[in-house]
């Protein structure tokens, strides 16, 4: 139902980090919004690496929805 998250992701959420960190967001709240979330990897990661960000993952592919509500709930 998803694809499995490709070497780019890593390097993405690197970059976001690293603007979080240099504008200061890390520890400030932040709205995440994951426009074809798929598996949710990317969403699921920087909601763990922002402890005071929210996210919303949309996806039009109702099974890749599941997948990644069952990965958010794991992790």
């Amino acid at each position: 139902a998803v694809l499995d998250p490709r070497p780019e992701t890593e390097t993405l959420i690197d970059l976001v980090l690293q603007w979080a960190d240099e504008t200061g967001r890390r520890d400030r709240p932040l709205d995440i919004l994951d426009v074809g979330t798929g598996s949710g990897a990317i969403l699921v990661t920087l909601l763990a690496e922002l402890p005071r960000a929210t996210g919303l993952g949309t996806d039009v592919s109702p099974e890749a929805l599941q997948v990644a509500r069952s990965n958010a709930l794991r992790n």
